[in-house]
Parts: structure tokens; C-alpha cells; sequence
């Protein structure tokens, strides 16, 4: 639960070298020396460290927006942009080395990705489509943020999966045969005539 970041000597301590104190102190010995503390001094972080995103990039630039990334809630991406990562941050400063945080992209992944201390995400070969980026951290002493942050990725397909081009696609194709079929009456009929 503590290491070196906390206040300890070191991160090794010698087999059955503690002792509490009759002042209610606990004593451990350790390879760089003893430690002392008093376990009433020692308080849980309760703090709920609000989750920013601090980077989005798309084909590994950072993206220009109109606002700030804190100010924009979705951006609009072309079918050739669906390589894009993020980098965020849970703002609890106690001992932000130790802050943890979960990630999802709903629509692709199917459950959390639990990235430890691990601050950044990354998306490749993303299919047109809508989805939300989702992410929650916690603080030092996982005290986690369940609301977390959320970022919406809109990815645009190219023209030719679109809808309204299917549309005139087919009736290109329904117009030509039929104009097909017309000319192929209308060339019997001038064939029966004569």
C-alpha cells in the first residue's frame, strides 16, 4: 500500500523487524534503516479527482479544434481518419504517480479497459460509425471517479458507402434498364414491321 513516494526509507523491509511502541508508534526495519510512524497519522484520500482528456490525436497529430479540448464534447472525422489516441489525466495531485484509470470506446470495445497508471488510449482501423469515448479514473487511494469524462467521435464513411449514393446508384441502374428494355421493344418493333 506504500512505497518510497509515501515517506518510506525503501521498499524492502527485514523479516520480523517491527514493533509497536508503548506510545502506540510502529517501528519496521528495513535495509536502509527503521521507519516510525504513528498508524492514526495515516488518513485515506477521499478526494473524487474530476477526469480530463488533455490530448486527442488523429493519425498521431495532435487534431486542431475550434475550442479547447476541455470546451468540445464531439468532433466529426473522415473514413480515412480512424486511427486517432487520446491522453488524459485524473486531477488529484497527492500522489498522481499512483492515480489509476479505465477506459472504453462504446461501440468498439465490449467492457472496461483497466489501464493501471497508464494515462493514454489508442484506436486503429475504427469503421465509420458514432461512438463515445469513455473514461473514469481515481486517485491514490483508488477513490474512483464513476462519471468520469466523455468524448464523441462522429466518422464520417466515404461517398460511396453512403446512403444517398446506394439511392442513385440504383436508380442509375433502374433508369438504364429500363431504357435498355425500351430500346430493345422498340427495335422489334421496327423489326416486325418491316
Amino acid at each position: 500500500n506504500f512505497d518510497a513516494t509515501d515517506g518510506l526509507q525503501s521498499q524492502e523491509f527485514n523479516f520480523n523487524s517491527y514493533c509497536l511502541l508503548s506510545s502506540g508508534d510502529v517501528r519496521f526495519g528495513g535495509i536502509k534503516g527503521v521507519h516510525i510512524f504513528k498508524p492514526g497519522d495515516v488518513s485515506d484520500n477521499t478526494y473524487v479527482p474530476p477526469v480530463v482528456l488533455t490530448s486527442f490525436n488523429v493519425l498521431g497529430e495532435p487534431m486542431a479544434l475550434e475550442k479547447s479540448l476541455q470546451s468540445t464534447d464531439a468532433v466529426e472525422l473522415i473514413y480515412t481518419q480512424n486511427f486517432f489516441s487520446f491522453e488524459f489525466a485524473a486531477l488529484d495531485f497527492v500522489a498522481p504517480a499512483k492515480n489509476q484509470y479505465a477506459y472504453r470506446l462504446v461501440g468498439v470495445d465490449e467492457d472496461w479497459n483497466r489501464s493501471g497508471t497508464r494515462r493514454f488510449a489508442s484506436y486503429t482501423q475504427v469503421k465509420p460509425g458514432e461512438y463515445a469515448f469513455q473514461v473514469t479514473g481515481s486517485n491514490n487511494d483508488r477513490v474512483w471517479n464513476t462519471k468520469g469524462t466523455s468524448f464523441r467521435i462522429v466518422i464520417k464513411p466515404p461517398f460511396w458507402a453512403t446512403a444517398w449514393f446506394n439511392v442513385l446508384l440504383f436508380l442509375l441502374i433502374l433508369t438504364t434498364a429500363t431504357l435498355a428494355y425500351r430500346y430493345r421493344i422498340a427495335k422489334l418493333l421496327e423489326v416486325e414491321r418491316m
